[in-house]
């Protein structure tokens, strides 16, 4: 196991490195080819000119000046001494809310009454032939909530428009970017090519190019609303239905709305900024077979994922190591690589295992088909929960010391 020899390796170069990456930042931030990066609020201002316009060749790429290289630390007292004030005029809001969010996190705010306290949204809702998707929803709660029900609104498969949509908003960002840059440097209008990611073609104004995309782009994507508002296969069969009290609400949401268990599922509707939009048409038996699948998966994953953290953790036992693997033993022996091994490989290892695991239980969240993007969060910190539990805590424990139980075993005599 890891003695205190080798755990002071391990924080040695873990100190080591945060201070690495401080100092590196403390050095890229005075350098002009830099300046913009970590100055964008005095340049939008105007009260900072880029120090590149001046000076040598080699001064516009490293800062010759080396007074500043022994008072690069200086922002750093300077920084604890501002007011509140002076944090959003140097830094900006985000900054300043960032400091203050302890603060407020000790503020009790009123609990107020949200339009999506009165909503519930409906799903496979099935097709009545000669009637519409808006037609059976509407005559469906008129006649099973006719005293709390207020009305609802049809959710349109508009994918394509919403693609459509940010590509203009790309488009706008760019005119944005080329207006600013050209407002600057009025001598020099931007310019971009027409090909490939404009790597090659005919050279434009880079202005003109991009009003010309989004005036196109303006006519497809009128083209493809009207589309979507007139094809009624476009409808898909869900809905957000509105209530006009809390406890028709709570009634519609909380109980079995057809004698189909498999039609009208009814469950709160997520705040609009919250719904997870692509999983709002999965089919109840799609949605079935999913949640079993990622349970099996997710089984497996938690289970099967302490092979590599057994692996890892049995770094810090190198007796065992050295034999099994008896061509090592030189290398092992070495004092630097032994404290290294022991201290600081396993965690790193550890780290990565544990870096790419969130994003693969977001991802098996939202193939679950879960509505809102909170419940998404929630069901994959669960996950993460289970997986740290088994994994981390009774893994760790269980593995630290398992090659030199099975070897004890192995070689015990029969009368012990």
């Amino acid at each position: 196991m890891a003695s205190l020899e080798d755990i002071g390796v391990s924080a040695f170069i873990n100190i080591l490195g945060a201070f690495a990456f401080l100092l590196a930042f403390a050095l890229l931030r005075i350098q002009p080819l830099n300046d913009r990066v970590y100055f964008p609020k005095w340049y939008i201002n105007g009260t900072r000119r880029s120090p590149r316009t001046s000076g040598n060749f080699v001064g516009k790429f490293v800062n010759l000046n080396f007074k500043t290289y022994f008072t690069f630390l200086n922002w750093m007292p300077e920084a604890l001494r501002m007011s509140e004030t002076e944090i959003i005029d140097h830094a900006g809001l985000d900054s300043a809310v960032f400091l203050r969010i302890y603060l407020l996190g000790t503020v009790s705010f009123r609990d107020e009454m949200l339009v999506v306290q009165f909503q519930v949204v409906v799903r496979n809702v099935p097709r009545v032939s000669g009637h519409s998707m808006a037609e059976s929803v509407d005559h469906f709660f008129q006649t099973n909530h006719p005293d709390h029900y207020l009305g609802h609104q049809a959710i349109y498969n508009a994918n394509k428009f919403a693609k459509l949509v940010r590509k203009r908003e790309r488009l706008h960002n760019w005119l944005d970017y080329n207006q600013i840059k050209f407002e600057r440097h009025p001598d020099k209008k931007p310019t971009r090519k027409k090909g490939f990611l404009g790597l090659w073609g005919e050279k434009v104004d880079s202005i003109d190019y991009y009003k010309q995309e989004m005036k196109e782009l303006d006519k497809r994507i009128a083209s493809e609303r009207q589309r979507i508002i007139k094809d009624p296969k476009s409808i898909m069969p869900v809905a957000f239905v509105s209530f006009n009290s809390r406890w028709g609400a709570a009634v519609c949401a909380q109980t079995q709305q057809s004698k189909n268990p498999t039609l009208w599922l009814t469950t709160w509707a997520p705040e609009p900024r919250d719904v997870y939009w692509r999983n709002l048409a999965i089919p109840f038996v799609s949605l079935s077979i999913r949640k079993l699948v990622i349970s099996i998966s997710v089984f497996a994953l938690v289970f099967f994922y302490m092979i590599p953290i057994a692996f890892v953790q049995s770094l810090a036992n190198l007796d065992g190591l050295e034999r099994v693997a008896p061509f090592l033993r030189p290398v092992v022996e070495l004092k630097i690589i032994k404290s290294f091994l022991q201290g600081f490989l396993p965690g790193l290892a550890l780290k990565i295992f544990m870096y790419i695991l969130p994003t693969v239980l977001m991802i098996m969240s939202k193939i679950e088909g879960h509505l809102a993007v909170s419940l998404l969060e929630r069901k994959a910190a669960a996950k993460y929960y289970y997986f740290m539990l088994v994994n981390v805590f009774l893994g760790s424990i269980v593995t630290g010391t398992a090659f030199e139980q099975l070897h004890s075993f192995l070689h015990q005599s029969p009368t012990q």
